[in-house]
Protein backbone atom coordinates (compact mmCIF):
# COMPACT_ATOMS: atom_id res chain seq x y z
CA UNK A 1 0.00 0.00 0.00
CA UNK A 2 1.38 3.15 -0.99
CA UNK A 3 2.01 5.21 2.21
CA UNK A 4 1.15 8.92 2.51
CA UNK A 5 3.39 11.85 3.90
CA UNK A 6 1.77 14.19 5.94
CA UNK A 7 3.02 18.05 6.46
CA UNK A 8 1.22 18.98 9.58
CA UNK A 9 1.06 22.54 10.05
CA UNK A 10 -0.54 23.62 13.25
CA UNK A 11 -1.45 27.59 13.45
CA UNK A 12 -2.14 28.78 16.71
CA UNK A 13 -1.70 32.14 18.12
CA UNK A 14 -3.37 34.42 21.02
CA UNK A 15 -4.56 37.74 20.04
CA UNK A 16 -3.55 40.64 22.00
CA UNK A 17 -6.05 43.00 22.22
CA UNK A 18 -3.79 45.80 23.52
CA UNK A 19 -1.74 46.13 20.94
CA UNK A 20 -2.11 48.17 18.35
CA UNK A 21 -0.37 46.22 15.35
CA UNK A 22 0.23 42.89 16.89
CA UNK A 23 2.07 40.24 15.05
CA UNK A 24 1.30 37.10 14.74
CA UNK A 25 3.98 33.96 14.52
CA UNK A 26 4.05 31.66 11.82
CA UNK A 27 2.49 33.67 8.94
CA UNK A 28 6.02 33.60 7.04
CA UNK A 29 8.25 30.65 6.51
CA UNK A 30 11.31 30.81 3.81
CA UNK A 31 13.47 28.51 5.87
CA UNK A 32 16.14 31.30 5.51
CA UNK A 33 16.06 32.53 9.72
CA UNK A 34 14.76 30.31 12.62
CA UNK A 35 11.19 29.20 11.62
CA UNK A 36 8.94 28.59 14.50
CA UNK A 37 7.29 25.53 12.34
CA UNK A 38 9.14 22.15 13.67
CA UNK A 39 9.17 18.82 12.36
CA UNK A 40 10.13 15.75 13.43
CA UNK A 41 12.21 13.79 11.45
CA UNK A 42 15.32 13.69 9.68
CA UNK A 43 13.44 12.74 6.40
CA UNK A 44 13.11 16.58 6.12
CA UNK A 45 15.60 18.77 5.98
CA UNK A 46 16.53 22.68 5.58
CA UNK A 47 18.84 22.94 2.56
CA UNK A 48 20.32 24.21 -0.26
CA UNK A 49 21.14 23.38 -3.72
CA UNK A 50 25.10 22.79 -3.46
CA UNK A 51 24.34 20.52 -0.23
CA UNK A 52 21.88 18.28 -1.95
CA UNK A 53 22.82 14.71 -2.05
CA UNK A 54 25.40 13.90 -4.97
CA UNK A 55 23.60 10.86 -5.55
CA UNK A 56 20.31 12.83 -6.65
CA UNK A 57 20.49 15.49 -9.59
CA UNK A 58 16.71 16.26 -9.81
CA UNK A 59 16.56 18.78 -6.42
CA UNK A 60 16.19 22.45 -6.60
CA UNK A 61 18.49 24.37 -8.12
CA UNK A 62 17.76 27.80 -6.40
CA UNK A 63 15.35 28.51 -3.79
CA UNK A 64 11.59 29.92 -4.60
CA UNK A 65 12.95 32.81 -5.09
CA UNK A 66 15.33 32.41 -7.77
CA UNK A 67 18.28 32.21 -4.84
CA UNK A 68 21.29 29.89 -5.71
CA UNK A 69 22.35 30.21 -2.14
CA UNK A 70 18.48 30.30 -0.22
CA UNK A 71 17.26 27.92 1.30
CA UNK A 72 14.22 25.74 1.33
CA UNK A 73 12.34 22.45 2.76
CA UNK A 74 13.07 19.41 1.49
CA UNK A 75 12.23 15.80 1.22
CA UNK A 76 13.62 12.89 -0.53
CA UNK A 77 12.08 9.98 -1.31
CA UNK A 78 14.05 7.03 -2.39
CA UNK A 79 11.98 3.76 -1.22
CA UNK A 80 8.34 2.84 0.06
CA UNK A 81 7.32 2.82 3.63
CA UNK A 82 8.42 5.94 4.42
CA UNK A 83 6.38 6.61 7.92
CA UNK A 84 4.41 9.50 7.92
CA UNK A 85 5.95 13.12 8.46
CA UNK A 86 5.14 16.07 10.21
CA UNK A 87 5.64 19.62 9.95
CA UNK A 88 3.94 21.57 13.17
CA UNK A 89 3.58 25.30 13.67
CA UNK A 90 1.56 27.27 16.24
CA UNK A 91 -2.10 27.39 15.94
CA UNK A 92 -4.74 30.18 15.01
CA UNK A 93 -7.91 30.11 16.37
CA UNK A 94 -10.13 31.95 13.12
CA UNK A 95 -9.04 33.70 9.97
CA UNK A 96 -10.79 36.09 8.58
CA UNK A 97 -12.97 36.22 5.24
CA UNK A 98 -10.05 36.56 2.40
CA UNK A 99 -8.24 34.44 4.43
CA UNK A 100 -5.15 32.38 1.94
CA UNK A 101 -2.29 29.99 2.21
CA UNK A 102 0.24 30.92 -0.40
CA UNK A 103 3.79 28.33 -1.15
CA UNK A 104 6.08 27.15 -3.41
CA UNK A 105 6.44 23.71 -4.53
CA UNK A 106 9.04 22.15 -6.72
CA UNK A 107 8.49 18.53 -7.55
CA UNK A 108 10.35 15.48 -9.84
CA UNK A 109 8.90 12.13 -10.52
CA UNK A 110 6.22 13.14 -8.45
CA UNK A 111 3.80 12.82 -11.73
CA UNK A 112 0.68 9.67 -10.42
CA UNK A 113 1.14 11.25 -6.92
CA UNK A 114 -0.02 14.74 -5.28
CA UNK A 115 -0.35 16.56 -2.24
CA UNK A 116 -3.66 18.10 -0.60
CA UNK A 117 -4.34 20.67 1.77
CA UNK A 118 -6.52 19.26 4.66
CA UNK A 119 -8.06 21.44 7.72
CA UNK A 120 -8.17 19.65 10.47
CA UNK A 121 -9.25 21.28 13.45
CA UNK A 122 -8.09 20.74 17.11
CA UNK A 123 -11.13 19.66 18.27
CA UNK A 124 -11.31 15.62 17.67
CA UNK A 125 -15.27 15.97 17.59
CA UNK A 126 -15.04 18.01 14.40
CA UNK A 127 -14.41 16.89 11.50
CA UNK A 128 -11.64 17.80 8.67
CA UNK A 129 -12.12 19.09 5.20
CA UNK A 130 -10.37 19.27 2.17
CA UNK A 131 -8.77 22.57 1.03
CA UNK A 132 -7.18 21.72 -2.20
CA UNK A 133 -5.81 18.51 -4.09
CA UNK A 134 -3.06 18.83 -6.56
CA UNK A 135 -1.43 16.91 -8.35
CA UNK A 136 2.21 15.70 -8.98
CA UNK A 137 4.20 16.26 -11.62
CA UNK A 138 7.70 15.89 -13.09
CA UNK A 139 8.57 19.51 -14.19
CA UNK A 140 11.22 19.92 -11.53
CA UNK A 141 10.20 24.06 -11.40
CA UNK A 142 9.28 26.30 -8.18
CA UNK A 143 5.43 26.36 -8.66
CA UNK A 144 3.31 29.27 -6.45
CA UNK A 145 -0.08 27.51 -4.94
CA UNK A 146 -2.49 30.32 -3.38
CA UNK A 147 -5.51 28.51 -1.57
CA UNK A 148 -8.42 30.04 -0.60
CA UNK A 149 -8.99 29.34 2.84
CA UNK A 150 -11.44 31.47 4.49
CA UNK A 151 -13.46 32.55 7.49
CA UNK A 152 -12.50 29.87 10.19
CA UNK A 153 -14.17 30.34 13.53
CA UNK A 154 -11.91 27.55 15.33
CA UNK A 155 -8.86 26.38 16.40
CA UNK A 156 -7.34 24.32 13.49
CA UNK A 157 -4.40 22.43 12.05
CA UNK A 158 -3.39 22.30 8.20
CA UNK A 159 -2.20 19.07 6.90
CA UNK A 160 -0.83 18.75 3.36
CA UNK A 161 -0.39 15.56 2.85
CA UNK A 162 2.05 14.08 0.25
CA UNK A 163 1.03 10.46 -1.67
CA UNK A 164 3.98 9.24 -3.25
CA UNK A 165 3.78 8.64 -6.92
CA UNK A 166 5.49 5.27 -6.29
CA UNK A 167 8.49 6.07 -8.67
CA UNK A 168 11.53 6.66 -7.36
CA UNK A 169 13.48 8.50 -6.67
CA UNK A 170 11.93 11.22 -5.80
CA UNK A 171 11.13 14.51 -4.16
CA UNK A 172 8.72 16.70 -2.86
CA UNK A 173 10.07 20.77 -1.83
CA UNK A 174 8.32 23.49 -0.06
CA UNK A 175 9.10 27.16 0.29
CA UNK A 176 7.50 30.68 1.02
CA UNK A 177 4.98 29.42 3.39
CA UNK A 178 2.51 32.09 3.77
CA UNK A 179 -0.42 33.33 5.30
CA UNK A 180 -2.28 36.17 3.76
CA UNK A 181 -5.07 38.52 4.76
CA UNK A 182 -5.84 35.87 7.56
CA UNK A 183 -5.86 38.56 10.54
CA UNK A 184 -7.17 41.71 11.74
CA UNK A 185 -4.30 44.07 11.34
CA UNK A 186 -5.62 46.34 14.35
CA UNK A 187 -7.13 45.83 17.85
CA UNK A 188 -8.14 48.57 19.76
CA UNK A 189 -9.34 49.20 23.32
CA UNK A 190 -11.33 52.25 22.49
CA UNK A 191 -13.74 52.08 19.98
CA UNK A 192 -14.45 55.48 17.95
CA UNK A 193 -18.22 57.06 17.12
CA UNK A 194 -17.95 55.36 13.95
CA UNK A 195 -16.92 51.91 14.86
CA UNK A 196 -18.77 48.98 16.54
CA UNK A 197 -17.63 46.96 19.42
CA UNK A 198 -17.52 43.19 19.06
CA UNK A 199 -18.08 41.08 22.58
CA UNK A 200 -14.10 40.20 22.25
CA UNK A 201 -13.55 44.33 22.24
CA UNK A 202 -12.13 44.51 18.54
CA UNK A 203 -13.87 46.90 16.52
CA UNK A 204 -15.47 47.33 12.90
CA UNK A 205 -17.03 49.67 11.07
CA UNK A 206 -20.72 50.72 11.19
CA UNK A 207 -20.81 50.08 7.98
CA UNK A 208 -20.13 45.79 8.79
CA UNK A 209 -22.93 45.95 11.02
CA UNK A 210 -26.01 43.96 9.58
CA UNK A 211 -24.29 43.44 6.35
CA UNK A 212 -25.57 39.69 6.51
CA UNK A 213 -21.44 38.65 7.06
CA UNK A 214 -19.95 38.08 10.41
CA UNK A 215 -17.28 40.22 10.87
CA UNK A 216 -17.46 40.09 14.81
CA UNK A 217 -15.90 36.62 15.81
CA UNK A 218 -19.02 35.53 17.75
CA UNK A 219 -21.68 37.13 15.03
CA UNK A 220 -22.56 39.80 17.24
CA UNK A 221 -22.87 42.29 14.50
CA UNK A 222 -25.41 39.84 12.61
CA UNK A 223 -27.88 40.05 16.07
CA UNK A 224 -28.17 43.62 16.10
CA UNK A 225 -32.17 43.91 15.07
CA UNK A 226 -31.13 43.27 11.69
CA UNK A 227 -34.40 41.89 10.77
CA UNK A 228 -36.60 44.70 11.59
CA UNK A 229 -36.51 46.84 9.11
CA UNK A 230 -38.47 46.78 5.74
CA UNK A 231 -38.87 44.10 3.25
CA UNK A 232 -36.50 44.11 0.50
CA UNK A 233 -33.89 45.98 2.47
CA UNK A 234 -32.01 42.75 2.99
CA UNK A 235 -31.24 40.12 0.82
CA UNK A 236 -29.02 37.30 0.19
CA UNK A 237 -31.12 35.39 -3.00
CA UNK A 238 -31.44 32.47 -0.83
CA UNK A 239 -34.92 32.55 -0.76
CA UNK A 240 -35.84 34.26 -3.78
CA UNK A 241 -35.26 38.07 -4.98
CA UNK A 242 -37.07 39.76 -1.74
CA UNK A 243 -39.27 42.12 -3.95
CA UNK A 244 -36.78 43.12 -6.14
CA UNK A 245 -38.11 42.31 -9.82
CA UNK A 246 -36.75 42.53 -13.14
CA UNK A 247 -37.97 45.60 -14.99
CA UNK A 248 -40.43 44.76 -18.21
CA UNK A 249 -39.41 45.06 -21.94
CA UNK A 250 -35.64 43.95 -21.25
CA UNK A 251 -34.38 41.37 -23.63
CA UNK A 252 -32.25 39.78 -20.45
CA UNK A 253 -33.29 39.37 -16.81
CA UNK A 254 -31.43 39.03 -13.54
CA UNK A 255 -32.19 35.36 -12.22
CA UNK A 256 -30.54 33.74 -9.31
CA UNK A 257 -28.08 31.26 -8.87
CA UNK A 258 -25.55 28.74 -7.59
CA UNK A 259 -22.22 27.67 -8.23
CA UNK A 260 -20.60 28.23 -11.26
CA UNK A 261 -22.32 30.39 -14.37
CA UNK A 262 -22.94 28.13 -17.46
CA UNK A 263 -20.28 30.12 -19.75
CA UNK A 264 -16.69 29.06 -19.08
CA UNK A 265 -14.21 32.22 -17.70
CA UNK A 266 -16.80 34.67 -16.74
CA UNK A 267 -19.41 34.50 -13.35
CA UNK A 268 -18.64 33.85 -10.01
CA UNK A 269 -18.38 29.89 -8.82
CA UNK A 270 -19.79 30.05 -5.46
CA UNK A 271 -22.40 33.07 -3.43
CA UNK A 272 -20.66 35.21 -0.96
CA UNK A 273 -22.85 34.96 1.61
CA UNK A 274 -22.17 30.85 2.37
CA UNK A 275 -18.94 31.18 -0.10
CA UNK A 276 -20.15 27.37 -1.30
CA UNK A 277 -21.56 25.83 -4.50
CA UNK A 278 -25.08 25.93 -2.60
CA UNK A 279 -25.69 29.55 -1.37
CA UNK A 280 -27.15 31.57 -3.61
CA UNK A 281 -26.36 34.83 -5.87
CA UNK A 282 -28.13 37.14 -8.21
CA UNK A 283 -26.62 37.21 -12.08
CA UNK A 284 -27.08 38.31 -15.77
CA UNK A 285 -26.12 35.31 -17.97
CA UNK A 286 -24.92 37.46 -20.82
CA UNK A 287 -24.90 34.39 -23.00
CA UNK A 288 -28.54 35.47 -23.31
CA UNK A 289 -27.99 39.10 -24.53
CA UNK A 290 -28.23 38.99 -28.24
CA UNK A 291 -26.47 42.23 -28.96
CA UNK A 292 -23.70 44.53 -27.27
CA UNK A 293 -25.34 47.45 -24.85
CA UNK A 294 -28.45 45.01 -24.22
CA UNK A 295 -28.74 45.51 -20.25
CA UNK A 296 -31.15 43.94 -17.41
CA UNK A 297 -32.36 45.85 -14.55
CA UNK A 298 -33.18 44.76 -11.11
CA UNK A 299 -35.72 47.04 -9.48
CA UNK A 300 -36.28 47.42 -5.35
CA UNK A 301 -39.67 47.92 -3.55
CA UNK A 302 -40.47 51.81 -2.99
CA UNK A 303 -38.99 52.77 0.38
CA UNK A 304 -39.61 55.84 2.29
CA UNK A 305 -37.26 58.37 2.64
CA UNK A 306 -34.30 58.16 4.92
CA UNK A 307 -35.04 60.69 8.33
CA UNK A 308 -33.84 64.35 7.88
CA UNK A 309 -31.59 63.53 10.90
CA UNK A 310 -29.27 61.42 8.25
CA UNK A 311 -28.35 64.45 6.62
CA UNK A 312 -27.49 66.69 9.29
CA UNK A 313 -23.70 67.31 9.60
CA UNK A 314 -24.33 67.83 13.69
CA UNK A 315 -25.92 64.66 13.93
CA UNK A 316 -24.38 61.65 15.25
CA UNK A 317 -26.45 59.51 12.83
CA UNK A 318 -25.02 61.99 9.60
CA UNK A 319 -24.32 59.67 6.69
CA UNK A 320 -26.07 56.59 8.52
CA UNK A 321 -27.97 55.54 5.64
CA UNK A 322 -26.42 53.66 3.08
CA UNK A 323 -26.42 50.40 1.02
CA UNK A 324 -24.24 47.28 1.07
CA UNK A 325 -23.89 44.91 -1.41
CA UNK A 326 -21.03 42.52 -3.16
CA UNK A 327 -20.51 42.35 -6.66
CA UNK A 328 -18.53 39.84 -9.22
CA UNK A 329 -17.83 41.12 -12.29
CA UNK A 330 -15.56 38.77 -14.19
CA UNK A 331 -14.19 38.08 -17.80
CA UNK A 332 -12.58 39.17 -20.59
CA UNK A 333 -15.52 41.36 -22.03
CA UNK A 334 -17.13 42.15 -18.92
CA UNK A 335 -18.97 45.50 -19.96
CA UNK A 336 -20.83 47.46 -16.64
CA UNK A 337 -22.80 47.12 -13.87
CA UNK A 338 -24.61 50.38 -11.95
CA UNK A 339 -26.87 51.24 -8.76
CA UNK A 340 -28.93 53.65 -9.25
CA UNK A 341 -31.71 55.81 -7.06
CA UNK A 342 -34.93 56.73 -8.67
CA UNK A 343 -36.29 59.35 -6.11
CA UNK A 344 -39.90 59.86 -6.84
CA UNK A 345 -41.52 63.33 -7.40
CA UNK A 346 -38.83 65.41 -6.07
CA UNK A 347 -39.76 69.07 -5.18
CA UNK A 348 -37.93 70.39 -7.73
CA UNK A 349 -39.66 68.21 -10.82
CA UNK A 350 -42.79 66.10 -11.37
CA UNK A 351 -40.89 63.16 -13.03
CA UNK A 352 -38.95 60.62 -11.08
CA UNK A 353 -35.64 61.93 -10.73
CA UNK A 354 -32.46 58.95 -11.71
CA UNK A 355 -29.15 59.34 -9.28
CA UNK A 356 -26.66 57.08 -9.95
CA UNK A 357 -24.86 56.32 -6.66
CA UNK A 358 -21.88 53.79 -7.83
CA UNK A 359 -20.94 52.20 -11.48
CA UNK A 360 -18.32 50.05 -11.87
CA UNK A 361 -16.79 48.97 -15.95
CA UNK A 362 -14.54 45.97 -17.35
CA UNK A 363 -13.27 42.65 -15.49
CA UNK A 364 -12.63 43.48 -12.09
CA UNK A 365 -10.87 39.97 -11.32
CA UNK A 366 -12.57 36.32 -10.46
CA UNK A 367 -13.92 37.53 -6.72
CA UNK A 368 -16.54 39.26 -4.67
CA UNK A 369 -15.33 43.22 -3.96
CA UNK A 370 -17.93 44.65 -1.16
CA UNK A 371 -19.18 48.35 -1.84
CA UNK A 372 -20.36 50.42 0.54
CA UNK A 373 -22.37 54.17 -0.47
CA UNK A 374 -24.01 56.90 1.47
CA UNK A 375 -27.52 57.52 0.06
CA UNK A 376 -27.79 60.52 -1.19
CA UNK A 377 -30.21 63.50 -0.12
CA UNK A 378 -33.76 62.81 -0.83
CA UNK A 379 -37.11 63.55 0.87
CA UNK A 380 -39.52 61.73 -1.08
CA UNK A 381 -40.29 57.83 -1.73
CA UNK A 382 -37.55 56.15 -3.86
CA UNK A 383 -36.55 52.85 -5.13
CA UNK A 384 -33.10 51.48 -6.25
CA UNK A 385 -32.45 49.26 -9.35
CA UNK A 386 -28.78 47.58 -10.36
CA UNK A 387 -27.96 47.43 -14.14
CA UNK A 388 -26.18 44.77 -15.96
CA UNK A 389 -24.94 45.61 -19.21
CA UNK A 390 -23.32 43.83 -21.98
CA UNK A 391 -19.94 44.68 -23.60
CA UNK A 392 -18.24 42.95 -27.02
CA UNK A 393 -19.30 39.04 -26.17
CA UNK A 394 -21.41 36.54 -23.74
CA UNK A 395 -17.57 36.35 -21.23
CA UNK A 396 -18.93 39.48 -19.43
CA UNK A 397 -22.03 37.80 -16.45
CA UNK A 398 -22.36 40.43 -13.71
CA UNK A 399 -23.16 39.06 -9.91
CA UNK A 400 -24.82 40.69 -6.88
CA UNK A 401 -25.12 39.31 -3.27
Amino acid sequence: KMSTVRILVTLLAWIALSLAAPTFPGLECNFEEKCVWTWNSSDWVVTEHARLPPDYPGGPSTDADGNVLGHFLFLLLRSPGQKELYVTSPVYVSTGEFCKLELGVHMSNMSGGNFKVVIEPTNAANSSWLVAEKRGNDTKMWEKYSLSIGRIRQAFRFIIEVAPSGRYPSHLAIDNIKLVDCFKKDYLDQCSSSMFKCSDSSCIDLTSVCDMKDDCPDGGDEEQDCDKIPEGTRCNFENGMCGWINRAGNTINWDTHTGSTETASTGPSFDHTYMNLTGKYAYVDMSKAKYMGAHAILESPIFNPPPPVVSNSTSRLFHSCYITFYFHQYGPHSGSLALTLTELNSPSSTSPQDKEIWRSFGDQGDRWHHIVRILPYITQKYYLHFEGKRSFSVKGDVAID
